[in-house]
């Protein structure tokens, strides 16, 4: 029984030397594979180039799309655009390389085959920024806004909440004491 992985799974032992394409087209199925992924949902499509030589397998991958992520300013879900280009280097050696560079991988001379799905995801996750937000704020929902700038003004600095008035008294008394 082929697994979904397999998809991902290159057998360049048997292709001839030179450059040869590929094409995924990464959606919800490929992140709910994954028993790791932060991402949900999505539509990407990775255009990916290997070009094999004697001691080495070059990949180009092209990636372009959106991945579904919440807006960490009003929480709404919105279309965070990807695309870029990465590249990846997988060389062939007798003896493992404790290879300082992420954009090189050591595989052994006896390699018939590279799993290309954990790179296609980590490439993904690179193009994401770090703030989720909306490319422009009017895009948020500003119901959710007004509301978490009411709860902003009600938590000011210098103002105590009626609540931890009494711990604010105890804690004073401890230290007269």
């Amino acid at each position: 029984m082929k697994s979904y992985w397999d998809r991902f799974v290159i057998p360049f032992k048997g292709l001839k030397e030179g450059k040869h394409e590929f094409v995924y087209d990464i959606d919800k199925t490929f992140f709910e594979h994954l028993d790791y992924s932060l991402l949900e949902d999505g539509e990407v499509k990775v255009e990916m180039e290997m070009e094999k030589q004697p001691t080495m397998l070059v990949f180009h991958f092209e990636i372009h799309g959106y991945i579904k992520l919440k807006c960490d300013r009003c929480l709404e879900e919105y279309k965070q655009p990807v695309d870029g280009h990465q590249m990846l280097i997988a060389k062939f050696s007798a003896r493992e390389d404790d290879n300082s560079d992420d954009d090189v991988v050591t595989l052994p001379e006896d390699a018939h085959e590279y799993d290309v799905g954990h790179q296609v995801y980590e490439y993904i996750n690179l193009m994401l920024p770090i703030k989720h937000v909306h490319q422009n704020e009017d895009e948020c929902n500003q119901e959710m806004i007004e509301k978490l700038n009411e709860d902003n003004k009600s938590n000011a600095p210098g103002e105590i909440d009626e609540r931890w008035k009494a711990l604010e008294e105890l804690k004073k008394n401890m230290k007269n004491n």
